[in-house]
């Protein structure tokens, strides 16, 4: 871990933390900062750069982009058919700033969108919300699965093999 409950040991005299992340794992649950310190986050700035990240991410792999770039550097020529994201479910765990600034962009590839939250409610560029207790029910629709979630006891294994398993090849 980057930061981790003992990264504050030694800073006795610390008032307050900016993290430059969104999540604030690895701060809020040191032993070692009382509640007089404060610990904001850059909450609400990384839609898009995650988003445009995410989409890189989804098209390499739809299109196999690594092959591409291998076979390009081997001077090979080969031909395979390339897989669109238009007509594919993405599910977001976690309904957050980031997840509707993919979500938006999601719907601009004619994509399913279905929110997994821990609070269900009305969001634009969603097709369905569910309940982090569906993940694994959910998981059966979902040719793509994106992880937003913080990283605390409640997350860490949330997506495992069984979540994998259900899923669509």
């Amino acid at each position: 871990d980057f930061l981790n409950a003992d990264s504050f040991k030694i800073l006795n005299k610390i008032r307050w933390i900016q993290s430059l992340c969104t999540g604030l794992d690895g701060m809020i649950d040191s032993p070692y900062l009382d509640d007089t310190v404060i610990i904001s986050s850059m909450r609400g700035i990384h839609g898009p750069q995650v988003s445009e990240l995410v989409f890189m991410l989804l098209l390499s792999l739809s299109r196999d982009f690594s092959r591409a770039m291998e076979n390009q550097l081997n001077k090979v020529w080969e031909r395979w058919p390339g897989k669109s994201l238009q007509n594919k479910t993405i599910g977001l765990l976690g309904v957050g700033v980031i997840s509707e600034a993919i979500a938006r962009r999601c719907k601009a590839f004619d994509m399913r969108v279905i929110g997994i939250t821990r609070t269900k409610r009305k969001l634009n560029h969603f097709d369905k919300l569910v309940g982090q207790s569906d993940l694994i029910t959910i998981a059966k629709e979902l040719d793509y699965l994106v992880a937003l979630v913080p990283l605390n006891e409640e997350t860490r294994g949330i997506v495992n093999k069984h979540v994998f398993s259900a899923m669509k090849q």
